[in-house]
């Protein structure tokens, strides 16, 4: 890219956002692949893709809140069929804490407010694409403390 009018909406992912998610992402069977925000292109909405991969540790989550809509994804990596997810995801919704199992293509839609996760990776036999999508441009969440366990 030159110096064209638009340039400053492209977004690649790479220098100094590629060294901050290396060192987020080492410890885990998972890489950031691109993700946007405040932070790299000024008033732009919240929205990351991360590659799961076989084998783990994955990234833990906790139930939480946002303030803002989200939308979460969860992607197959199987051309041939496009709802084989390849893989299981547990989600929790709620404070109720209702159980999710996610074996296909999925979007999740997450109203404001809505507490969500813990998420496991409960088996991941290729790679899948999840992404998180917020009306946001900050990703901002709030820890719910439940007493229910899962």
């Amino acid at each position: 890219m030159g110096n064209s009018i638009y340039d400053k909406l492209f977004f690649f992912g790479d220098g100094e956002y590629r060294e901050k998610w290396k060192k987020i992402d080492a410890p885990y069977t998972s890489r950031s692949a691109i993700g946007l925000g405040n932070e790299w292109i000024k008033g732009s909405m919240h929205i990351g893709f991360r590659w799961i991969l076989p084998g783990g540790p994955y990234p833990p989550t906790k139930a939480h809140t946002h303030d803002a809509d989200e939308v979460i994804g969860f992607i197959g990596s199987n051309t041939d069929d496009v709802t084989d997810l390849g893989g299981e995801v547990e989600l929790f919704m709620g404070e109720e804490m209702e159980r999710y199992v996610i074996s296909k293509t999925c979007l999740v839609w997450i109203p404001k407010d809505l507490v969500h996760c813990p998420m496991t990776y409960l088996r991941i036999d290729r790679p899948l694409l999840f992404f998180i999508a917020e009306a946001s441009s900050f990703y901002k969440q709030q820890i719910f403390h439940s007493s229910k366990s899962v």
